[in-house]
């Protein structure tokens, strides 16, 4: 059987508006983008995140591209954080374009922390003591019963986002590598969709509308739903998520994203995670992201 094959990675990082962005782009008519959002096929070392354990199943994500349509993708942020999705996805297919999305990691690593309780990834619904849990969780103890996002958990990893942007370079060369900053994509999506396309090699479809996608939520009652999640059973929990429990957390149980109160010692260290990775990132892209690191946190 023949397949379509992928031409074009939007890697990461998580929270930066790559559902927004795949979402505008999968309706061009010379784009298609995978059935399956994050199938993660090229991050080895982050197995069992979904079931695409093979080249036949992967390229089957794509199996509803037209023949005409020539610029074909997907979308994983894990793969940023990969020690070895990029260099896979390279040797895969070398003339791969990749598309970068990134966000102050202050804010970055706190949203993402949102909505990893909100879905049900973490049931650690305080983020100091989140971020406290990194080190016992790298031994394998007081990890939440969904085993498939374990490396999101690593929070202060998460931040590198200089640091993973510098190793996405020393693979591809910088004219295949789009790199969005998510404060321009809130401003101004227009001009960066079109900034994408162009990227891609697409003409413009005129798109107008920019609809928020994915806002930040979180959970009524959070402390006791949490301490459920931690005594049922992961497939339980999936199947009741899966079905009637849906429908029942949004219509009673979700709520806009409360702002967050950090302590002074985690604050700390994230700001000193976040000083290093900004460096690295002003002088990657030769702009100057200081100002991150006075900006209130989400």
């Amino acid at each position: 059987m023949s397949f379509k094959r992928p031409n074009f990675f939007i890697i990461g990082a998580q929270k930066s508006g790559t559902t927004a962005l795949c979402e505008y782009l999968c309706t061009h008519p010379n784009i298609c983008i995978s059935r399956l959002k994050e199938p993660h096929y090229f991050s080895d070392e982050f197995n069992g995140i979904y079931s695409i354990d093979t080249l036949e199943k992967y390229l089957g994500l794509f199996d509803h591209c037209r023949k005409n349509i020539a610029v074909i993708g997907e979308a994983s942020t894990g793969y940023l954080q990969s020690q070895m999705a990029v260099e896979n996805i390279y040797d895969y297919n070398p003339d791969s374009r990749i598309i970068v999305m990134l966000r102050n990691p202050l804010d970055l690593v706190v949203s993402l922390h949102s909505h990893l309780v909100f879905h049900g990834h973490e049931d650690e619904y305080r983020f100091d003591k989140a971020w406290k849990l990194q080190e016992p969780r790298k031994h394998g103890f007081c990890l939440p019963r969904d085993p498939r996002f374990y490396y999101t958990l690593q929070y202060a990893n998460v931040m590198r986002i200089g640091s993973q942007l510098k190793r996405v370079f020393s693979i591809f060369p910088k004219s295949q590598v789009e790199v969005i900053i998510f404060d321009d994509f809130i401003k101004k999506p227009s001009d960066i969709y079109n900034q994408a396309l162009s990227f891609l090699g697409v003409s413009s479809d005129n798109r107008t509308e920019f609809p928020k996608v994915n806002p930040a939520r979180s959970l009524r009652f959070i402390s006791l739903i949490c301490l459920a999640r931690r005594v049922m059973p992961w497939k339980l929990r999936k199947v009741f998520k899966d079905s009637i429990g849906r429908k029942l957390v949004r219509l009673l149980m979700v709520r806009k994203a409360l702002p967050l109160v950090l302590s002074a010692d985690v604050e700390s260290e994230m700001l000193q995670i976040a000083k290093e990775e900004v460096e690295i990132l002003s002088d990657l892209l030769n702009r100057d992201f200081g100002r991150w690191l006075n900006c209130p946190r989400v």
